[in-house]
């Protein structure tokens, strides 16, 4: 990550909010802005800049909280190599069972052949009949849920001294995954400088109408 934003902003200190916070210095003379204001959400007066460093932590957490499985596409019970071995230990067992059946048994399993099928028959199947290696496959497409945080001391002082709003009207409880990690991470640096998490006063400065826009297919002429 700290690769890619060096290569889009070369120069610049910082990488996207850093280049963001020389523009708005450059633009309105406004200096030190804190990186929380770019993360929060335009209905709290923030920019809603997305931080993908906080959906990697998330789910580094949860492989090593042991809360979910490991998402490890490495380990053993989800690798297609895995997949691999499995396939020649059932064809073993397989064959094995097939062969201590009798005649009359093999003729109504396989209509009429005496000889179990080749391994490379057995593994044509893989894409149609075999569901190992569905279930890997939906494993290894499978996205977790990403790991909540919970209200700390600390966070609790600078909402107020309870789980107030962030924007929207919406509470902590309320407060999708990642919400709860921008206040946590950054909340206490953002009240520092504003007085609190509403960087602006929505009764004065339509950002319900920024949003709508956003969303909006009508473009505005400049």
């Amino acid at each position: 990550m700290a690769r890619i934003q060096s290569e889009l902003f070369p120069g610049i200190e910082g990488g996207a909010v850093g280049h963001l916070q020389s523009v708005v210095e450059q633009r309105f003379g406004i200096r030190d802005l804190p990186q929380g204001y770019f993360y929060l959400p335009i209905g709290s007066g923030g920019l809603e800049l997305r931080n993908p460093m906080i959906d990697i932590f998330a789910m580094e957490r949860i492989e090593k909280s042991g809360w979910s499985r490991s998402w490890d596409l490495r380990t053993e019970k989800f690798s297609f190599a895995a997949q691999v071995n499995h396939d020649v230990e059932t064809y073993k067992r397989l064959k094995e069972h097939w062969e201590n059946l009798p005649s009359s048994s093999k003729n109504l399993k396989l209509i009429g052949n005496k000889e179990f099928m080749s391994f490379d028959e057995y593994v044509s199947l893989r894409e149609t009949w075999l569901p190992g290696w569905l279930r890997c496959y939906d494993d290894m497409l499978e996205v977790p849920d990403p790991a909540n945080v919970m209200i700390t001391p600390a966070v609790q002082t600078f909402l107020g001294g309870q789980a107030s709003s962030i924007s929207h009207g919406n509470k902590w409880n309320n407060m999708d995954w990642y919400e709860r990690w921008v206040v946590s991470l950054y909340g206490e640096e953002v009240v520092k400088r504003f007085g609190g998490l509403e960087v602006v006063d929505p009764t004065l400065i339509p950002v319900g109408m920024v949003q709508l826009f956003r969303s909006s297919r009508m473009k505005l002429d400049e």
